[in-house]
């Protein structure tokens, strides 16, 4: 007769059925469902932590695809410099000032050879100035790739990285030739009103007509000159 175990009034169990391989097989398949169940909380938490970077990554991606939007349709010249003095960034605005087809060729080219001789040196300066940490604004001229004249004024501060070291200098420049052509005017304007207050001066205190009419027409030619 088999032999059976009694627990109370519980339903007897064979004594077979705890036989070592039994219970072997019963922690091979617990071990083996354990397994599988790590293999699945991992799996979910991979698919989840992918799933949030994902959503990380096309947040950044749009950021910065909006951050390029404004940058590249600034109505002014935007541009950064770094330490050595090398452009490194430049929107459209700024590329068609210089009329260069795109960034690389304002590279090749240098950012100091569109600025005229007698700015470069301050044009240094301001970039040392900044790269210490100071913030300036520079009036200066330059010529185009394909020669045309601007006058520009740009107003520079440092950029800084996560340790608050300043990397590079950030420019933001707008054209000022009408401006400049407009003020140029006004100062002509006020010569010609002195030239003929003199020459009305002259007149009054006694000067010959033939004198008065030379000084005319040498003031006028002057001016004729300058203008």
């Amino acid at each position: 007769a088999a032999a059976y175990f009694i627990k109370g009034d519980a339903a007897s169990v064979p004594h077979s059925a705890l036989s070592p391989t039994f219970l072997a097989s019963v922690v091979v398949a617990i071990t083996a469902l354990l397994a599988l169940l790590a293999v699945l909380i991992a799996a979910a938490y991979q698919s989840d932590m992918a799933r949030k970077l994902r959503k990380s990554n096309e947040a950044l991606l749009a950021h910065e695809q909006f951050l390029d939007a404004i940058f590249q349709n600034e109505p002014e010249c935007v541009k950064v410099v770094a330490a050595d003095g090398s452009l490194l960034q430049m929107n459209q605005t700024g590329l068609s000032m210089l009329e260069v087809d795109d960034l690389e060729e304002a590279r090749q080219i240098g950012l100091n050879d569109f600025i005229l001789p007698q700015y470069r040196k301050p044009f240094v300066n301001l970039h040392r100035s900044v790269m210490a940490g100071n913030t300036g604004i520079m009036e200066f001229e330059i010529k185009g790739k394909h020669g045309t004249h601007r006058w520009l004024q740009t107003h520079a501060a440092p950029m800084r990285d996560t340790n608050r070291q300043v990397t590079s200098m950030i420019g933001v420049t707008r054209d000022i030739t009408e401006h400049k052509r407009v003020e140029q005017q006004l100062v002509l304007k006020r010569e010609q009103q002195t030239t003929l207050r003199e020459i009305l001066e002259t007149t009054l205190v006694g000067g010959t007509l033939r004198n008065t009419l030379q000084q005319i027409l040498s003031r006028l030619v002057k001016i004729s000159w300058l203008s």
